[in-house]
């Protein structure tokens, strides 16, 4: 079941969907900290923030779930402006 959070969009200013593959090594707070601080990498924008939570969840695979088979770890990050 996917988890949906919902937000006042006049206080949030992106958004993420992310595959379970995320979820499973990373807490909603966790993911809004990791993108939080890559959109506010110079250069990075919105694309370089999704490749970096998903890179940034794949090397999490190891220590978090080191018995299990990494799940598809994919993201999409949207900000609203």
């Amino acid at each position: 079941m996917p988890a949906v959070t919902p937000v006042d969009v006049a206080e949030s200013a992106f958004f993420v969907v992310a595959c379970d593959g995320v979820g499973d090594v990373m807490t909603e707070e966790e993911v809004v900290a990791n993108v939080s601080a890559s959109l506010h990498t110079p250069g990075l924008g919105v694309s370089g923030t999704a490749n970096a939570l998903v890179e940034h969840s794949v090397s999490l695979w190891p220590t978090e779930l080191p018995n299990e088979v990494m799940d598809t770890v994919t993201g999409i990050v949207g900000e609203l402006l």
